[in-house]
C-alpha cells in the first residue's frame, strides 16, 4: 500500500518535479507511513488496533477499489464526506462558535483528486462565516457559492 500511494503521488507530481530539474523516479519510496487519528465516540466496541476509529486530522484521500467507502477506510460505520466536512468544521458541535479552517480538510474519493491546494482551506472559512451568517462575498460566483459553500456547509 505504501509503494501504490508513493507511486500515485510521483504520477500526480511529475510535472513539478519535471519542471525542477528532479526526474520523479529519482524520488526514493518512504519506508513508513504515521497517520495521527482523531477517535469517534460512540457505543460501539473498539475496531481494530486504532481504537474506535475516525479519521487523520487532514485530508482522506480514499478509493473504492482499493480502501473501499469512506467509512471502511476510516473504520467509522457510516460515515459520509458530508459528516467528515462538517465535524471538522466544527468540532465541538454546532453550540460552540469554534471553527476550523486553516487546513486541507477534505475527505475525497481519489478519483476527483486534482491536487492539493488552498482550495479547501478557502471553501471551510467560507462555510464557517456562512454558519455565522455572514453575506456572500460579491465577488465569489453565486452559482460557486451555492454548490460549495452554502450547499455543503450543513451536513
Amino acid at each position: 500500500m505504501l509503494a501504490k500511494a508513493h507511486n500515485a503521488l510521483l504520477e500526480a507530481t511529475a510535472q513539478f518535479f519535471k519542471r525542477g530539474g528532479v526526474d520523479p523516479a529519482s524520488i526514493p519510496p518512504p519506508t513508513k507511513l504515521a497517520v495521527g487519528v482523531w477517535s469517534r465516540p460512540y457505543d460501539l466496541e473498539p475496531i481494530g488496533p486504532v481504537g474506535y476509529g475516525y479519521t487523520a486530522p487532514t485530508k482522506v484521500y480514499y478509493s473504492p477499489e482499493v480502501s473501499g467507502t469512506l467509512e471502511v477506510a476510516c473504520g467509522v460505520d457510516g460515515l459520509s464526506e458530508s459528516e467528515y466536512r462538517s465535524s471538522l468544521l466544527q468540532p465541538f458541535g454546532e453550540q460552540a462558535r469554534v471553527f476550523l479552517a486553516n487546513n486541507d480538510w477534505v475527505a475525497l474519493n481519489s478519483a476527483y483528486l486534482f491536487g492539493d491546494w488552498a482550495e479547501e482551506s478557502l471553501l471551510m472559512s467560507e462555510r464557517a462565516l456562512h454558519r455565522l451568517k455572514v453575506a456572500k462575498p460579491a465577488w465569489l460566483s453565486s452559482d460557486y457559492y451555492e454548490k460549495e459553500v452554502a450547499g455543503k456547509a450543513w451536513k
